[in-house]
């Protein structure tokens, strides 16, 4: 199969595909939401270690004979493990794109979805006017696109949502059960999926 035919083949299946407007401010408010979460967790989490070491230390300081105590040896264990890394491997439409400023751009271009495709560490996308494909590499929620990255230049009057230059600004990537979120450093969503 050609790649104009793949493309025409994509292209009539996102047009079937009804999405609806995308509910780009809900989106953000969940991811806030579970970060807020998280930062609660863990500094409820960091409140328990205090306390029971609070309480331990002293215990195990405390002067005296050592025949009636056991001898107390730690036990070391790795307390760190990388984050799970989460399965991208599908297809996706973007439902919510942001831009540089923080204002969302449309998801759509003459009335075509913009879409994302992830398989086996390859990446193709397209936003209706141009296609980009290449590598990616994913480790734990750590994402990188690879240098091999390709697109056509086909110029779009008016221009196309700036899925392209966006998606170099991604470097992690976070999973709930509203869809798949592609965030930049500061972990701000950049593009909200859904799969198809």
């Amino acid at each position: 199969m050609t790649h104009p035919d793949l493309t025409d083949l994509l292209e009539r299946a996102a047009d079937r595909t009804d999405v609806g407007a995308p509910p780009v401010d809900a989106l953000l408010r969940g991811v806030r939401r579970r970060r807020r979460r998280h930062a609660v967790l863990g500094g409820v989490a960091l409140t328990a270690v205090g306390v029971a070491a609070a309480i331990a230390v002293p215990v195990l300081l405390q002067p005296g004979d050592d025949r009636g105590r056991a001898r107390v040896q730690p036990d070391i264990q790795e307390t760190t493990s990388p984050p799970p890394t989460i399965d991208l491997d599908g297809s996706y439409v973007v439902v919510a794109l942001v831009r540089h400023h923080g204002r969302p751009a449309p998801a759509t271009y003459r009335h075509h979805h913009l879409y994302m495709s992830f398989r086996n560490g390859t990446i193709r996308t397209g936003d209706g006017c141009n296609d980009l494909s290449g590598g990616y590499a994913l480790r734990g929620d750590r994402f990188h696109l690879k240098r091999d990255v390709t697109n056509t230049l086909v110029g779009c009057s008016p221009p196309p949502p700036p899925l392209f230059g966006r998606l170099g600004d991604v470097v992690s990537v976070a999973r709930d059960q509203g869809g798949t979120y592609l965030e930049d450093r500061k972990g701000n969503v950049v593009i909200a999926l859904v799969r198809r």
